[in-house]
C-alpha cells in the first residue's frame, strides 16, 4: 500500500470511528440527544456532471480519452486541427522581428539631429558676423538660415514620431501573436476537474461547431445522495442540521461498507404522502489494490444504499436535571464539530 493510500485510509477510519463511537453510545444508552432516522428510499448520483464543449469551430484532429477513463483536472480531452493557425503564428513572429528592428532603428533620428546641429551652428555664426560687422550678412540670408533650423527641428520631431509609431507597431504585432496563441488554446478541450469520462461524442476527422459538446465528464470524488423521508419521522428544518452515513453490502467481499457526509439542502415542497426530499453530499475515495496501488472507487452512482441521518436534539425539556442538560449541550457541540470536520474533508 502506498503512503498516500495509507494516510487516506487512516484518516477516514479515524473519522468513522469518531462517528460510530459517538452515535453508538447515544443509541445504546437510549440518550435522546441524537435522533437517528433510517432511510431506504435514496439514490446515488454524480455531484458534478458537465458536457465539455468545443471552444472553436473546426475539424477534430485527435481524441485522447475514452469512456470510463479516469482524468485529472486540465487533462487534454481532444484537439482540433491547428495547421492554419500555426502558419499564421509563424507569419506573426516574422512581423514581430521586422517591427523590433524598426523600433530599435535610430538612424533617421540621429541624421535629423545632426542636420539640426549643423543648421543651428551655421545660423549662430552668421548672427555673430552680422552683429560684429553691420551689413556683412543680409536680413534675408539670416531668415533663410532660421528657416533651415526650423526645418531641421521638424525633421527631428518627425523621426522621433516615426520611432514612437514603430514601438506602437511592435506592441500591436505582439498583441496579434497573443491573439493567435489564445485561438490555439481554444483548439484544445481540457477536463474542468478530476473525475471520469462518461461519454465521448466526437471522433477524429469529424467537424464540430463552437459550443457543441465533445465529451461528458463527471466528478466522482464527491457524490450526491437524494433521499425521501416522511414528515412523521423528521422535519425539513431539523433535517438541514444532519450528518448522514450511507452503507451497503459489497457484492464481491460480502462486507458492509459505509461513507459519511452531510445534508447539503432540503427541498421546500412536500410530496404526496407527506414526504420530502433532501440531498446529502458524500466524500468518496479510492480503495487500494492487493499490490498497494489505487483500485476502484468505493461508491458509484446507481448503487443501492441505505442511509442513516443523525440529528442533534439539543437540550431536553424543562425540569431535566442540570447535569443531564450539560451532557446534552456537550453532545450537541461534539455533533457540530463532527459535521464541520466532514464538510472540510
Amino acid at each position: 500500500m502506498n503512503p498516500p493510500s495509507i494516510l487516506r485510509t487512516i484518516r477516514w477510519t479515524a473519522i468513522g470511528c469518531m462517528f460510530v463511537g459517538t452515535y453508538a453510545l447515544a443509541e445504546q444508552s437510549g440518550d435522546t440527544d441524537v435522533k437517528v432516522v433510517s432511510v431506504n428510499d435514496c439514490i446515488v448520483q454524480f455531484a458534478r456532471q458537465v458536457e465539455v464543449p468545443a471552444l472553436a469551430t473546426g475539424a477534430i484532429r485527435e481524441v485522447l480519452v475514452r469512456p470510463n477513463q479516469s482524468i485529472q483536472k486540465s487533462s487534454v480531452l481532444a484537439r482540433l486541427d491547428d495547421e492554419a493557425l500555426r502558419i499564421q503564428r509563424e507569419a506573426a513572429q516574422l512581423r514581430i522581428t521586422v517591427a523590433e528592428r524598426d523600433a530599435q532603428d535610430e538612424i533617421e533620428l540621429d541624421y535629423a539631429s545632426a542636420v539640426l546641429e549643423e543648421a543651428q551652428s551655421d545660423l549662430d555664426s552668421h548672427r555673430s558676423l552680422h552683429r560684429d560687422r553691420s551689413g556683412a550678412v543680409s536680413r534675408s540670408q539670416l531668415r533663410r538660415l532660421e528657416l533651415a533650423v526650423e526645418r531641421a527641428k521638424l525633421e527631428v520631431a518627425r523621426a522621433d514620431k516615426d520611432r514612437y509609431d514603430a514601438s506602437v507597431q511592435l506592441q500591436m504585432r505582439n498583441a496579434d501573436l497573443k491573439s493567435i496563441d489564445q485561438r490555439l488554446t481554444q483548439l484544445v478541450s481540457v477536463a474542468p476537474f478530476d473525475g471520469v469520462v462518461l461519454a465521448v461524442h466526437k471522433q477524429p476527422g469529424e467537424w464540430i461547431e463552437a459550443g457543441q459538446p465533445i465529451a461528458r465528464v463527471a466528478s466522482i470524488d464527491r457524490l450526491h445522495v437524494h433521499a425521501l423521508v416522511s414528515l412523521d419521522e423528521l422535519s425539513p428544518q431539523r433535517c438541514r442540521r444532519g450528518i448522514v452515513e450511507v452503507y451497503w453490502r459489497d457484492a464481491s467481499s460480502g462486507q458492509t461498507k459505509s461513507l459519511s457526509g452531510f445534508v447539503q439542502s432540503v427541498d421546500s415542497d412536500i410530496l404526496q404522502g407527506g414526504r420530502f426530499r433532501f440531498h446529502a453530499e458524500i466524500k468518496n475515495y479510492l480503495e487500494t489494490n492487493a499490490d498497494g496501488g489505487d483500485g476502484d472507487w468505493m461508491l458509484k452512482p446507481g448503487m443501492a444504499v441505505q442511509l442513516k441521518i443523525r440529528i442533534p436534539n439539543g437540550a431536553r425539556a424543562a425540569g431535566t436535571r442540570t447535569g443531564t442538560t450539560q451532557s446534552s449541550d456537550r453532545q450537541a457541540r461534539i455533533f457540530q464539530a463532527n459535521r464541520s470536520e466532514v464538510k472540510k474533508r
